[in-house]
């Protein structure tokens, strides 16, 4: 006489079900570890990936104002983080239109942030005469990619009616 158990088959079905989910969630694992491994060796890849999460948005990171042209009219320089990287970018009041005009964006060529220390004082971006001109000078700092840090300083130059740096 055979003796068969009614619920043989859902157990062996339920068993190969189990087997199935183990192997898939090994699968998945060792997907996620070769992906992980493939981000950590190829910087060009990781900056992709790290691009799709990173917002469009533009980050204000510091703002000054004063006479950087020597004529006495005030001008603001805002430092911006994008996605793209560090910019400078300098703005003039309009009175009669109640705002500020673009006239002069500056890429950096760092994409990092930098602070330094100017007086006393942690900072990455200052106006100061430094080459005693009668014009101040744009100061800012930055990082590359290997988190050497550098010192920018942008002055106006007014026969070109640009700003040129001084160092980079």
């Amino acid at each position: 006489m055979l003796n068969v158990d009614p619920h043989s088959d859902l157990k062996e079905e339920e068993s190969a079900r189990k087997d199935f989910s183990k192997v898939l969630l090994s699968l998945f694992g060792i997907l996620i570890m070769v992906t992980s491994l493939f981000l950590v060796l190829d910087p060009n890849l990781r900056n992709r990936v790290r691009s799709l999460f990173r917002a469009d948005a533009r980050k204000v990171l510091a703002t000054v104002s004063g006479d950087l042209m020597g004529n006495g009219e005030n001008l603001t320089v805002v430092k911006v983080k994008t996605k793209e990287g560090l910019l400078l970018e300098i703005y003039r009041y309009q009175e009669e239109r109640g705002s500020s005009q673009l006239i002069e964006r500056i890429e950096l060529e760092d994409r990092r942030d930098g602070y330094f220390h100017y007086n006393g004082i942690a900072t990455n971006l200052v106006l100061d005469d430094i080459n005693n001109n009668k014009r101040l000078d744009l100061i800012t700092s930055s990082f590359d990619e290997d988190f050497v840090a550098h010192l920018s300083i942008f002055e106006f130059d007014p026969l070109t009616g640009a700003f040129q740096p001084i160092t980079q």
